[in-house]
């Protein structure tokens, strides 16, 4: 009785209109979906490739996502109305619901409302070399929650949960080393002898380009002159220290002194002389 029961309803059920209609809202949900599939292929295809560009390549992804995930939403809804549920009410209950969870759940939430911004505002992409606290590190990896860094100092990684980027900063590709020499030195030959070592210093392994920048101080017993170097972030460190091992060969070379600091103790004899 049972069995004919369930048969005769689920029988006037596929042949109701309520059947029907949602059988016609599914259709147009998998067509819509097969519509925006086709213009986010059209969208790869006529920006070009997107491996070549990370921060794109994660914008597309997770919008899609998210779009999918509406639309699913959206399609379920309408076919539970349709079938005589009522949708106000259980959304009424699901809003309880999601403000319970939304406590439970707001640090996450956090992190995906940075990680979208950090993505759609193009704040760094793989590869880069970022400052995040005083802690320089090359961006491996990151998502909408979480931002992964492996640090220049030592190697070792991080990962950073995104709500706690507040001020994150692109490292530049140039490094400054400060040269003081004597005030006895000549000034037209020591921009020369600079000039000339800065010329040198491009042929440091990962140095992409150095500058002789001029007269940068005077200080107490020497001036200060700058050479610029530039090269990749995280070879700066090296590349900073093998221009200062050139700086010191060529500079005795090139007739320059590079000065030091005098101390000089003056003793009071005539004090001493008359207290005798």
């Amino acid at each position: 009785m049972d069995e004919e029961f369930f048969l005769t309803g689920l029988i006037n059920y596929l042949s109701s209109a309520r059947f029907i209609v949602s059988c016609i809202v599914v259709a147009i949900a998998i067509l819509l979906w097969f519509i925006l599939r086709s213009i986010y292929k059209k969208i790869n295809s006529k920006l070009g490739d997107t491996a070549a560009d990370p921060k794109r390549t994660l914008f597309l992804r997770y919008s899609k996502t998210i779009l999918k995930l509406l639309l699913f939403i959206l399609t379920s809804l309408t076919v539970l109305q349709i079938n005589g549920i009522n949708v106000g009410s259980m959304l009424a209950g699901l809003g309880i619901a999601s403000a319970i969870s939304g406590l439970a759940l707001q640090d996450i939430l956090k992190d995906v409302i940075m990680g979208i911004r950090l993505i759609s505002d193009k704040f760094f992409t793989v590869g880069d070399i970022v400052n995040y606290n005083g802690t320089e590190g090359i961006v491996e990896d990151f998502n909408v929650r979480v931002t992964r860094l492996k640090l220049t100092v030592n190697g070792d990684y991080m990962t950073i949960c995104n709500r706690n980027i507040s001020e994150i900063s692109i490292v530049s590709n140039w490094s400054d080393v400060d040269v003081a020499l004597s005030y006895d030195d000549d000034p037209a030959k020591v921009h020369a002898v600079l000039g000339k070592i800065a010329k040198k210093a491009k042929s440091i392994p990962d140095v992409e380009d150095c500058i002789y920048k001029g007269t940068e101080r005077f200080d107490k017993s020497a001036i200060i002159y700058k050479i610029r170097l530039y090269c990749p972030a995280d070879k700066r460190f090296d590349a900073r220290r093998a221009c200062i091992r050139m700086l010191q060969e060529e500079i005795p070379k090139n007739g320059l002194n590079i000065p030091y600091e005098h101390i000089q103790i003056l003793g009071n004899l005539e004090s001493k002389e008359n207290t005798q």
